[in-house]
């Protein structure tokens, strides 16, 4: 049987179409609202400490059916550097740090680097915790763990070069790590998690050890 597709398309609204078209955006949102609810309901479990929620403690937080969770994501890994994607593009202007200032003391530019790396911490360190324990499984977590080290690194470098360029080789190399060490985020973990400092003696220990590695340079 021939089929006159002129009288086919005219039959066809282009209201229809255009309802289709509606249809198929209003899906695609939905998909949108429901993976960024999974995805904040990660981070909200990551803060409350639950470093392994279950698809049912998503589901139950995010609203999202315990289906449907993991139809957004790939799995764990997926979800969780998501959420990493996330949580950094928020606490990115936390990360900035204005250059050396021209003629600052050492113990100006130490109380600036240890305020800096408090506020740091304190924001980056749920996700952080979720994340570190998936690292071996997924190398664009590590890789972004790395890039974060690097800019911390240049930062330390950066702040502390009159001290640092007094020495040269291995000497030069061992005294930035220490001193990068010193605030780093795991020093955080030992300092807050182990012997229970809290927000100021955190800032105050990342002073204190930073003076000790320092001062003999300065």
């Amino acid at each position: 049987m021939n089929v006159d597709l002129t009288d086919e398309m005219a039959t066809t609204s282009p209201f229809d179409r255009a309802d289709d078209s509606d249809t198929a955006d209003g899906r695609r949102a939905r998909r949108d609202r429901n993976q960024a609810s999974v995805v904040e309901a990660l981070l909200v479990l990551f803060a409350e400490g639950q470093l392994h929620p279950t698809a049912q403690q998503l589901a139950q937080r995010s609203g999202v059916s315990l289906r449907s969770v993991f139809r957004y994501f790939d799995d764990m890994q997926d979800l969780t550097l998501r959420a990493l994607e996330v949580q950094l593009a928020r606490v990115a202007p936390l990360y900035e740090l204005a250059p050396r200032p021209e003629g600052a003391s050492l113990a100006e530019r130490i109380a600036t680097i240890a305020a800096h790396r408090a506020r740091l911490y304190y924001a980056v360190a749920p996700v952080v915790r979720g994340a570190s324990l998936r690292f071996h499984r997924s190398p664009e977590l590590a890789e972004r763990a790395e890039r974060q080290r690097e800019l911390v690194r240049a930062q330390v470098a950066d702040y502390f070069a009159p001290e640092l360029d007094r020495l040269e080789g291995d000497e030069r190399t061992i005294l930035l790590g220490c001193v990068e060490a010193a605030a780093q985020f795991e020093t955080g973990e030992h300092l807050t998690g182990r012997v229970g400092l809290g927000p100021d003696q955190l800032e105050a220990a990342y002073r204190l050890s930073m003076t000790r590695l320092l001062a003999p340079f300065a």
